[in-house]
């Protein structure tokens, strides 16, 4: 009955105990195409002033700059000459653009590439 009485209080650590957090490590999926500082400022330019947008709204439209790399590239080596090589070049990207419906959008990429080189 004396045992219960005596309750032991937790041990508190030096600095009553705040100390920084660890941080989160990034899962191995976690793969973006743009960093969010990179899309922040590519946002920032497009955007009107004092408009801002969510992380989550941030971390969606990485996602989808993702997926949609991965459906050209997907579409890009599916051409035979990707079977051949085994390397994926820029005018099987631009070839994929044209054949998924994006045609000015290859249109403006090729004119991009003649203008600044490769």
């Amino acid at each position: 009955k004396a045992e219960k009485k005596m309750e032991q209080q937790p041990i508190q650590p030096y600095g009553g105990g705040n100390f920084p957090k660890p941080q989160k490590k990034k899962k191995k999926d976690d793969i973006s195409v743009v960093s969010v500082h990179r899309l922040t400022r590519i946002m920032g330019s497009i955007l009107p002033k004092g408009i801002s947008v969510t992380a989550d709204a941030k971390g969606a439209i990485q996602k989808m700059a993702l997926y949609f790399t991965l459906f050209v590239l997907n579409e890009a080596i599916d051409t035979p000459g990707f079977r051949t090589k085994r390397l994926c070049s820029q005018d099987m990207i631009l070839r994929a653009l044209d054949s998924l419906g994006f045609h000015e959008y290859a249109t403006l990429c090729s004119a991009y590439m003649d203008m600044y080189g490769d």
